[in-house]
């Protein structure tokens, strides 16, 4: 997994507006519902099933715990 698939799977999710923009975001009328939902999954399936990505999400809260960051 790549810094790079991860950013091109969040704009296609339309997640990436909201990181952006915060909470409130309106999307254009012309996103493709269908290309949203299959890179939604894809996130979806990453962040409960991979055990790298799992790894990676302990460690990272392990360090905010122990050094605040």
């Amino acid at each position: 997994m790549t810094e790079e698939l991860f950013s091109l799977l969040m704009y296609y999710s339309a997640l990436s507006h909201y990181k952006e923009s915060g909470d409130a975001v309106l999307l254009p009328d012309n996103i493709n519902t269908a290309v949203v939902t299959e890179a939604t999954k894809c996130l979806c399936n990453l962040t409960f099933n991979s055990s790298k990505v799992i790894a990676y999400n302990f460690l990272f809260q392990y360090q905010t715990f122990i050094f605040g960051n």
